[in-house]
Parts: structure tokens; C-alpha cells; sequence
């Protein structure tokens, strides 16, 4: 991953404060599902007993999760499937070619087909300056409604652009919503992510709204705001 622009402007913001960031910390949240937090973010594993699953990588060079993995009981080695709601450098870091750490290196890694366009650098991530992520190893392409089945977990790709062209949320076994970056959550309430990571604000707040009408959600898991067990009072404002 090269040092640029992005890393710089990415690493001051999310200095800002508690205010703005403020994960999950390691450790269960229901049955199957587990977050570990990798700074500022939170990446999500998913598991039926046989395989298991994880939405997004974290930064790069992070080793230091060694002990996260270890305090959910769950060995990264066994991740078969990767998810990647988008590839800025707190998400995909983690699968950057040059990261001294890869916990997936068994995993197949997914991502919004539209997404690809940050990777091959022919659409800038801000001004006229690239994603620094770089990402050598094969990538399965997600179109919007596509469904992989890992064991027998079903995870739904629904395509969330504006924060960035390929950004996808995902539905796991229809009750489970990993937002990435879609959305944040603030005092119980669904906002549109941050306007100053937005590549499209208003992109991303069409992307909150289609996700409103997703029915029996049990447990929301945002990428950096906690996640929430009252998805419908979180999204009262953005239905009808």
C-alpha cells in the first residue's frame, strides 16, 4: 500500500475523536457473530460451526489482532470467505499486496463489481488522488442482489454506492446487516456516513434509504459506530 495523499487525509480525520469513531470492541455479539476491533473499525466474523466468514480486513500490517482472534476463540485460518464492503485503507488494508500480515490468505475475497475502479485506479478516491490500497490476489465481483452461500450461511450483496462507486452492504442469513460505510449510527438514530468521506453524499443517502425497507433485521453492525438490535426505531426516519 504506497503512502499518498489519501493515507495522510484518511489518518488526520480519524483522529478527530470519539465523536466521530467509535467501534465495537472485541468480543461476541449474538450466537455466530463476533466483531474485532482493529482501531477504528470493526471487521465482523460469521460463523455456522464448519466455515466462517468475515466482512472486511482492516489496516495493513495488523498483526496486532493476533490476541482478538484468540479472545473470540476463532482461528483466521479458518476464514474461507472474505467480504469487502469497499477497498479504502481501514477495509481492505488487511489484503494489501505489501501488508506483512494476511489473516486470509485461505479465504476467497468478494467485492462490488463497480468497485474495481478504485483498485485499477482509473477513478480517483479524492481530487486527483488514488485509493493507496493495492490488491494483487484474484477478486470475485458482486453485482447488487447477488447471493454467495458459505457452508450453509447465505450473505446477500446489496450494492451501497456514494461513499464510494462500489460500496456493498451485506445480509447475512437475511437478519444480519454489515453496512460498511453506508451509514453511521449516532445517539440510536441511521445517518448517511460522514459528507467528508462521501464521494457522493447524495448516492449515499439514496443507499440509506434502500436499506430501510430491509425487513427483520436483527442486529445492524456498522463499520465504525457499534452496532444497533433496533434496526427499525434506527431507521424510523428513512422509511416512508
Amino acid at each position: 500500500m504506497r503512502f499518498n495523499f489519501i493515507s495522510v487525509w484518511g489518518g488526520f480525520w480519524s483522529k478527530m475523536g470519539s465523536n466521530l469513531f467509535y467501534p465495537q470492541e472485541t468480543g461476541r455479539i449474538s450466537d455466530r457473530l463476533y466483531a474485532i476491533r482493529d482501531r477504528d473499525i470493526n471487521l465482523f466474523l460469521y460463523t455456522d460451526g464448519q466455515s466462517t466468514l468475515c466482512i472486511d480486513a482492516g489496516y495493513i500490517n495488523n498483526a496486532y489482532l493476533k490476541s482478538d482472534f484468540e479472545q473470540v476463540g476463532i482461528d483466521p485460518a479458518s476464514i474461507t470467505h472474505l467480504f469487502l464492503t469497499h477497498t479504502d485503507m481501514d477495509h481492505a488494508g488487511g489484503v494489501d499486496k505489501d501488508s506483512k500480515t494476511n489473516w486470509f490468505q485461505q479465504a476467497k475475497v468478494f467485492m462490488g463489481r463497480d468497485e474495481k475502479c478504485m483498485i485499477d485506479r482509473s477513478t480517483a478516491r479524492r481530487f486527483i488522488f488514488s485509493n493507496p490500497v493495492e490488491i494483487s490476489r484474484a477478486c470475485s465481483l458482486l453485482d447488487d442482489g447477488e447471493v454467495i452461500h458459505v457452508g450453509t450461511v447465505t450473505v446477500q450483496a446489496i450494492a451501497t454506492p456514494g461513499h464510494t462507486p462500489g460500496h456493498m452492504a451485506y445480509l447475512i442469513d437475511d437478519e444480519i446487516l454489515c453496512s460498511g460505510d453506508a451509514l453511521v449510527l449516532k445517539d440510536g438514530n441511521i445517518e448517511p456516513f460522514y459528507r467528508t468521506w462521501n464521494m457522493d453524499h447524495e448516492s449515499a443517502k439514496r443507499s440509506v434509504r434502500k436499506l430501510a425497507v430491509l425487513e427483520n433485521i436483527s442486529v445492524l453492525c456498522t463499520a465504525h459506530t457499534k452496532c444497533s438490535h433496533n434496526f427499525e426505531s434506527a431507521m424510523n426516519a428513512w422509511r416512508g
